[in-house]
């Protein structure tokens, strides 16, 4: 097999990189996170609850109050989340290295494009949240 990604795979990666992008504007236009913001003043803060939020909003209401009352199932679905959003995380059950490469080098990509070639950042409250993201899909 070539080191060549096949259309399929490339075609998912740029999915998953498309569902990161949707997924950032709506939390950062949410009124969730305007609040969440104004009330602690911390912006990562503010992003990572109210993308975990907006996740979990997608939940029935039984479902969401089993998340709000039980650790495990809190985890559980935080988890959940993660591996939505990365699926390409590294496992020791194995992935495809070169789609996970891909989708690595398109995450990359996108926080770079959130810099001016002199290094500053064009939108810090996206580029918080793109930062993020990564961070938890790389904590679990």
């Amino acid at each position: 097999m070539t080191s060549e990604l096949l259309i399929d795979e490339l075609n998912t990666v740029e999915t998953s990189v498309e569902t990161w992008r949707d997924f950032i504007e709506l939390s950062m236009n949410s009124e969730f996170y305007t609040l969440v913001r104004r009330h602690t003043g911390d912006d990562e803060l503010a992003a990572a609850l109210t993308l975990l939020r907006n996740y979990i909003s997608i939940f029935s209401e039984a479902e969401q109050r089993r998340v709000e009352n039980n650790v495990e199932e809190f985890y559980r679905y935080a988890q959940g989340f993660i591996n939505e959003l990365s699926p390409y995380r590294y496992s020791r059950s194995g992935y495809n290295d070169r789609v996970r490469s891909a989708f690595i080098g398109k995450i990359r990509t996108l926080l770079r494009g959130q810099k001016e070639p002199s290094g500053r950042i064009i939108n810090p409250e996206r580029y918080t949240f793109i930062r993020t993201l990564v961070r938890f899909c790389s904590s679990l």
